[in-house]
C-alpha cells in the first residue's frame, strides 16, 4: 500500500539512503535481491548490518548490537546489529557461582523440604504395608525447598 500511495522517489526518500550488499558477487545490488533466488545460501560478511529478522552471519561471525546501546536486544530487533567475529566470552552469559555446588555442600540437606522428605522417607518401611491414613510426600525443587505446586 505504500508504495502505490506514494512515488517510488518518495519512498526512497522515506526509507533512508541505500546501501550495498557486502557479500553480493554484483557491485551496487541490492541485499535482497540474493534472498530469492533458489538454492541460494547467501550469508552476511563481517560489518554488514543485521538483525533477528535478517540473514544469519557467516560461519564463525555473530549479530550483535553496538557496544554503545542502552536496549540491544530492541537493536536486534530492529536490524541495528552488525555481524562480527564470534567470541568465546558473552555478555549475556551467566558468571559461573564462585562458591561451591550446593549439592555438594549438603545445603540442599538442610532446606525445608527436603528435611521432610527425608524424614518422611525414613519413616516408610520398603515392605508393603496396609494403611487406612494418607502419606504426605512432599513435591520439591532441585534446591530442596518446595515447589509452588503441591500435588
Amino acid at each position: 500500500l505504500l508504495i502505490a500511495h506514494c512515488g517510488s522517489s518518495t519512498l526512497a526518500n522515506r526509507l533512508g539512503p541505500y546501501k550495498g550488499c557486502l557479500s553480493c558477487k554484483e557491485p551496487g545490488r541490492a541485499p535482497r535481491d540474493h534472498i530469492g533466488q533458489a538454492g541460494s545460501t547467501s550469508m552476511l560478511a563481517q560489518g554488514e548490518p543485521c538483525g533477528v529478522y535478517t540473514l544469519s552471519c557467516a560461519k564463525g561471525l555473530r549479530c550483535v548490537p553496538l557496544p554503545q546501546e542502552h536496549s540491544p536486544l530492541q537493536a536486534l530487533l530492529q536490524g541495528r546489529g552488525f555481524c562480527t567475529k564470534h567470541s568465546r566470552t558473552s555478555p549475556t552469559e551467566r558468571p559461573h557461582p564462585t562458591g561451591p555446588h550446593p549439592s555438594h555442600s549438603g545445603e540442599i540437606e538442610k532446606a525445608p523440604c527436603r528435611k521432610l522428605l527425608n524424614s518422611v522417607l525414613r519413616g516408610v518401611e520398603l515392605t508393603i504395608f496396609l494403611s487406612d491414613r494418607d502419606i504426605y510426600i512432599p513435591n520439591c525443587d532441585t534446591l530442596g525447598f518446595y515447589r509452588k505446586k503441591q500435588c
